[in-house]
């Protein structure tokens, strides 16, 4: 019966061996990378007490809205033009290099300026700076990596690479539990940045091996710096409404609450795996079917969605058995995530439409109304999470980011409707 589900859902889907192959492999990277974060992320979280982990995710939160921007989009770039003409790969990855150096030495003096007004400065540079250096420069370095290989469709290549700077984390860890001295945030926030360096330098060396030199230059943004400028903000405002509820949680009501919430957060993402499996294998595909126009990217999405739904119910149930079991797995300190994770879980089916809904939009080339859309969300958030934290702590937090993902799947499903009937 399983072997006759899977072929039905290969056939509606059209399945073919290669995307087959991208969503097993993409699967595994993610649980390889979820399992290795939750290794070190409850080695960390128990090693640093939940009031210190809600502060360094509180940093991690505020670091992630300015890491899209890092790159400027040339690594989407790279993947929409190599994944429709292959033989452009050198002039977009040589420029993604070089793109990445000089915006991201500009961002991380921007964000260690407004860390400083919402913390302190002596947070800033002892906890904002190193995490900034790791994932500004090396951890975006090695997804510039992972992204060059998705647009040839290996993703293989892409998820051994999330496996790798998972290990690197992970092995920063342990050091920071091994090490006999003070397990302090400020010594973990220094591993974090030398793991995330590593992991730039060893995925270069991987790219440069396999798909050979970039050509170093700015060349490859020639007409495309505005739909690189869009594919930042949209990356960036889908960290605002993922990550914004956890950095306002920290300041506005208490870095208990944050640390717990974000624990919550931890095991939606692992439980959302097959989903983003599939998104992430079908995203080069999306530029394909778009070259053709939004209708043949819509009818490709309307493949998708059902299948991501019925796992996202899945999902909610593996939550759903998995939260009353946290407190003993992460400690007596997390006993509230227990109830949160509960709260959050139909955040899994929004995520199931509106990033196949986004990546309909970005692979028929209207990354600037997607952009649009999801800025007006992610202000909603800000705003929401503004009235509600202070008033309600984290339920308020959790709502904010139910409607914002909810609103996200009807704005965007609103758009492409009337796109559709304009050119119809």
């Amino acid at each position: 019966m399983l072997s006759r589900y899977i072929a039905a859902i290969k056939s509606h889907i059209s399945f073919d061996n290669i995307f087959l192959h991208n969503i097993i492999w993409s699967g595994l990277g993610y649980g390889g990378r979820l399992l290795l974060q939750a290794a070190y992320f409850i080695l960390v979280a128990r090693i640093l007490g939940s009031a210190n982990f809600g502060l360094y995710s509180g940093v991690l939160g505020l670091v992630s809205i300015f890491v899209p921007f890092a790159a400027w989009g040339s690594g989407l770039i790279l993947i929409k033009h190599v994944s429709r003409e292959p033989q452009s790969f050198s002039l977009y990855w040589g420029t993604a290099l070089t793109v990445t150096l000089l915006v991201g030495s500009l961002l991380c003096i921007a964000v260690i300026g407004l860390s400083a007004f919402i913390f302190s400065p002596q947070i800033a540079i002892a906890l904002v700076l190193p995490v900034a250096i790791g994932d500004l420069f090396g951890i975006r370095y090695a997804e510039l990596s992972g992204q060059a290989f998705q647009a040839f469709q290996r993703l293989s290549r892409t998820s051994l690479i999330w496996v790798l700077f998972s290990c690197l984390r992970l092995s920063a860890a342990v050091l920071l539990f091994i090490l006999p001295i003070d397990k302090s945030l400020n010594l973990w926030v220094v591993l974090y940045m030398t793991s995330g360096l590593l992991s730039g330098i060893i995925s270069l060396f991987w790219v440069y091996k396999e798909l050979g030199k970039g050509k170093i230059g700015v060349t490859g943004m020639r007409g495309e710096w505005r739909d690189g400028f869009y594919f930042s903000v949209s990356t960036s405002a889908s960290g605002v409404y993922n990550d914004l509820d956890k950095t306002m949680l920290s300041r506005l009501s208490s870095d208990v609450i944050a640390g717990e919430y974000s624990a919550a957060y931890r095991l939606l993402d692992a439980v959302y795996i097959p989903v983003r499996a599939i998104v992430m294998s079908s995203f080069p595909r999306f530029f394909q079917a778009g070259k053709n126009g939004l209708k043949d990217a819509v009818r490709y999405a309307g493949r998708l969605i059902p299948v991501t739904i019925v796992i996202s119910g899945l999902a909610w149930s593996a939550m759903v058995l998995i939260a009353p079991v946290l407190p003993r797995i992460l400690g007596a300190d997390y006993v509230l995530t227990s109830k949160i994770v509960i709260w959050l879980g139909p955040i899994l089916f929004f995520r199931s439409i509106h990033n196949l809904l986004a990546n309909t939009l970005t692979g028929a080339d209207y990354i600037g109304l997607r952009a649009a859309v999801q800025i007006v969300i992610a202000l909603l958030n800000l705003v929401l999470n503004l009235l509600w934290i202070p008033a309600y702590g984290w339920i308020g937090a959790v709502w904010s980011s139910l409607l914002s993902d909810g609103g996200l799947v009807v704005l965007l499903f609103i758009l492409i409707f009337f796109l559709n009937q304009k050119k119809s």
